[in-house]
């Protein structure tokens, strides 16, 4: 057999699929990891807006005392109150399965021992990304307490206010 005397024309690297499959490749790995690297920025605003709801993220602490308030005022250091309970204390994060949880610091304000339910809605450019649910039972009166909250929604990073709301029992 002989072989043809043209030439044999070879593609150019930038048309060969292997090339176009690695250089996608690299593209979503990239961009993976810029989006990692961003979403360890989170948190929020450290400024509390007029309307009822609390910004930013807060460390939960352990049950401390609270000093004495005037019923229908906001309790010393709250960032929020709803029905006799005011929200000292917040900390978001994902949980090991990516959905958000929370751990809440709520005051039981009125003047006898009770129980209550609250849910912490995250908000994040305007929009309702979240909605955690948690429960206390026999707080004390003017005593604090530290409620774990759970939601089903994925951990969204990134800066985001809450709104706090109370269920009382």
């Amino acid at each position: 057999m002989m072989r043809s005397a043209v030439p044999r024309v070879q593609k150019p690297l930038f048309r060969r699929g292997w090339f176009i499959a690695l250089v996608v490749t690299l593209t979503i790995i990239i961009w993976g990891v810029s989006l990692s690297y961003a979403s360890d920025q989170g948190g929020g605003p450290a400024a509390e807006p007029s309307d009822g709801t609390a910004t930013g993220p807060a460390i939960a602490a352990p049950v401390l005392p609270v000093p004495s308030v005037v019923p229908g005022s906001v309790a010393p250091g709250a960032l929020s109150t709803d029905q006799g309970w005011s929200l000292h204390l917040y900390a978001i994060r994902p949980n090991s399965a990516g959905y958000f949880t929370a751990t809440i610091m709520v005051a039981n304000d009125t003047g006898t021992a009770r129980s209550g339910r609250f849910t912490l809605t995250v908000i994040r450019a305007g929009y309702e990304v979240a909605t955690l649910g948690g429960t206390v039972s026999a707080v004390a009166a003017h005593q604090t307490a530290t409620v774990p909250m759970v939601s089903s929604t994925l951990f969204l990073p990134g800066p985001f206010t809450v709104k706090f709301r109370s269920y009382s029992s």
